[in-house]
């Protein structure tokens, strides 16, 4: 069973805010990136709580076609985040976290 630990690695983010449909477009560029890369990869999709509660969760199985359909536009990116403040969707290869 994985769980999601402290993250370790590169987290890249914008200086200023965009508006959700280029963050949507942005995103899928960087997930097409990704799958190019490792088509084969085994991802897990998690509940980030840490700066909400310090719940820690385990992670589900995703691939990169689910992580498009997230991706594909606002409504379905804001439906991935849970709803709880602080409250982060985390992506990650298996073994990474």
């Amino acid at each position: 069973m994985q769980f999601l630990e402290e993250p370790s690695g590169v987290n890249f983010h914008s200086e200023v805010s965009i508006p959700m449909r280029e963050l949507c477009i942005a995103l899928q560029a960087v997930v097409e990136f990704l799958r190019e890369d490792d088509p084969d990869v085994e991802l897990l999709s998690f509940q980030d709580w840490r700066q909400h509660d310090d719940y820690r969760p385990t992670g589900r199985p995703i691939d990169f076609d689910d992580v498009l359909q997230i991706v594909d536009c606002p409504r379905d990116l804001y439906a991935a985040m849970g709803g709880g403040l602080d409250v982060r969707l985390g992506i990650a290869p298996v073994g990474m976290m």
